[in-house]
């Protein structure tokens, strides 16, 4: 797939593909679809291609934000900590448990680039849904009158943490390569 990426990204380049393309958003629904895959190598297998797209965002914007929502809603899914989690001895030992320490702090990892770099052109929906995910009420991801979760809370912090270069007003301080020169 990012052989075919690396492609498609070349043909946007030339001009000779349209992001209008029933084939180009076939195949972004394709990466998209393995960035919300329940395991996280193949999730954080497409996280260069996302970030290399990233680059061409200038070219349309208006229709890489609603392309990238979806993308930065499925790789925080991946990031939060499940909510009967109380720590990776017991997690270890749950029966089926499909959560590994090490898979998936890597996966945080290498998910706070990808985050960063969706930020620079879509700061203000991503703090948005760091918001909404600790936020009580019908657009919060908490219930009302009712304290979130602490895997919630930690999920927005974590958001938070990952996108504050971008979201710092100083370009020197930025990290990631959509905003490097």
């Amino acid at each position: 797939l990012t052989a075919v990426g690396a492609v498609v990204m070349v043909e946007i380049a030339k001009g000779s593909a349209s992001l209008y393309s029933t084939v180009i958003w076939g195949f972004l629904d394709l990466m998209v679809a393995c960035t919300e895959h329940h395991r996280h190598p193949i999730s954080e297998g497409t996280f260069a291609f996302w970030d290399d797209l990233a680059a061409m965002a200038d070219r349309d914007p208006v229709l890489m934000t609603p392309l990238y929502t979806r993308v930065v809603e499925a790789v925080s899914r991946r990031c939060r900590y499940p909510k009967d989690f109380t720590g990776w001895d017991e997690a270890v030992r749950m029966e089926g448990s499909a959560l590994d320490e090490d898979e998936f702090n890597r996966y945080r990892r290498q998910s706070r680039n990808l985050l960063d770099t969706a930020a620079c052109f879509m700061l203000e929906p991503i703090l948005a849904m760091a918001k909404g995910v600790v936020a009580p009420g019908p657009e919060g991801g908490a219930e009302p009158n009712r304290s979130p979760a602490w895997p919630d809370i930690e999920l927005g912090l974590f958001v938070m943490g990952s996108i504050v270069q971008t979201a710092l007003p100083h370009p020197r301080v930025r990290r990631g390569s959509a905003t490097q020169k």
